[in-house]
């Protein structure tokens, strides 16, 4: 994927739909609204869902160099010190991050994707390790994207169609029968990006049995393994 500025600022309105006097709001609207339409699982193409995330970055970079304070798309973190916090989606797809230094100033700093925990950015004249935020749910290990995904019964004992609602947007994936007690899948590619320190990562899947009104013998016998997981 192309990074931010293959598009002009024109360009990037124009995929997204939007004006040139298009607040932060309307942006970001015209972003997720975007980001439904063009994904391949609701008739979009690959390459609709490229330019859509291509367009966003480009008209992110330009907020950013434009307003001296946090914009919409930010995560704030009290880091402090020599440590900046992110979340796997930070990881995954880029973006802005407020922060505060250990001198007590606050910065934004626009972070590429594909960073991994322990990589060194500068701020100012500040230089800052990564430290990656994660939770239960949605977490980074290594080069890899750890997430936990409910689905059904059936799809935890033979495989099948899930839907993950992935950093870049929903993504519906074909995965075979969990061979893990555990019901831990792999899907190869899915992870992290590559840059040119790191290799592409893959996507671990923690597979869970939905919530129902009623646990059936079977779901009963497949809540046990929906308790913590570690790093694969």
């Amino acid at each position: 994927m192309s990074g931010p500025g293959s598009l002009t600022r024109d360009q990037a309105r124009r995929v997204l739909g939007v004006s040139s006097k298009a607040t932060q709001a309307q942006i970001r609207a015209a972003y997720r609204t975007g980001l439904k339409t063009a994904h391949p699982d609701h008739g979009g193409t690959e390459e609709r869902l490229r330019l859509v995330l291509e367009a966003f970055r480009t008209l992110d970079e330009e907020s950013q160099a434009g307003s001296g304070g946090a914009n919409w798309g930010e995560d704030r973190f009290e880091s402090g010190g020599d440590r900046l916090e992110i979340t796997p989606v930070i990881c995954v797809v880029g973006g802005r991050v407020q922060t505060r230094l250990s001198d007590g100033r606050r910065v934004t700093v626009s972070l590429p994707p594909g960073l991994r925990q322990g990589d060194k950015v500068k701020v100012k004249d500040v230089v800052l390790s990564i430290s990656i935020k994660g939770r239960r749910e949605m977490f980074v290990s290594g080069d890899d994207l750890c997430m936990m995904v409910r689905t059904t019964a059936q799809v935890l004992l033979e495989g099948g169609r899930v839907m993950v609602k992935m950093p870049t947007g929903p993504k519906t994936l074909w995965v075979s029968k969990p061979a893990d007690a555990n019901h831990i899948v792999r899907v190869m590619g899915q992870g992290l990006p590559a840059t040119s320190r790191h290799k592409q990562g893959n996507l671990i899947l923690k597979l869970v049995p939905e919530r129902g009104p009623k646990d059936t013998r079977l779901r009963a016998r497949l809540r046990k393994f929906a308790g913590d997981w570690a790093p694969v």
